[in-house]
């Protein structure tokens, strides 16, 4: 099977960026792809082309900042819980405790390092794993009073 050149380069470099480097080698010294490689070349390519568009309207970033949540749990039971984040954005983040919370439960949100600063309110916009010890929740900011990991 032939290939063009520019295929040939491309795959290169996806394979490279991908950490093949094993494979690249025996590429480099063989001088040419395998068929094996070409059709692997395509259903990555297929992939590349057929992946989800993004429909966060903010970037998440992968960081665990401590903070501390206070509130009322879904019993009305008040609370004053330090966790750490999963992910951040610029209007909220990701954090598991073991409470129950319920969508549209407010809390207030403070950055908990050595010296403790409010952030401001927040609001539980998504759960994940309700029914485990550590559920995860959602929180978008609805009010800023301090500042913010990524302001």
């Amino acid at each position: 099977m032939r290939t063009n050149r520019s295929f040939c380069v491309v795959l290169s470099l996806l394979l490279s960026s991908l950490g093949l480097y094993l494979l690249l080698d025996t590429i480099h010294r063989v001088g040419k792809f395998p068929d094996e490689c070409i059709l692997v070349g395509a259903t990555l390519a297929k992939t590349l082309q057929d992946r989800r568009v993004e429909r966060r309207s903010e970037v998440r970033v992968r960081l665990r900042v401590p903070v501390k949540l206070q509130g009322r749990d879904s019993a009305g039971n008040p609370f004053d819980i330090r966790t750490v984040t999963e992910n951040v954005s610029k209007s909220g983040f990701l954090c598991a405790c073991n409470l129950a919370l319920e969508n549209n439960a407010i809390v207030e949100v403070s950055i908990a390092a050595s010296k403790e600063e409010l952030v401001g309110s927040a609001r539980v916009v998504r759960s994940e794993w309700t029914d485990a010890l550590y559920p995860r929740y959602g929180f978008q900011f609805i009010q800023k009073t301090g500042s913010w990991v990524l302001d």
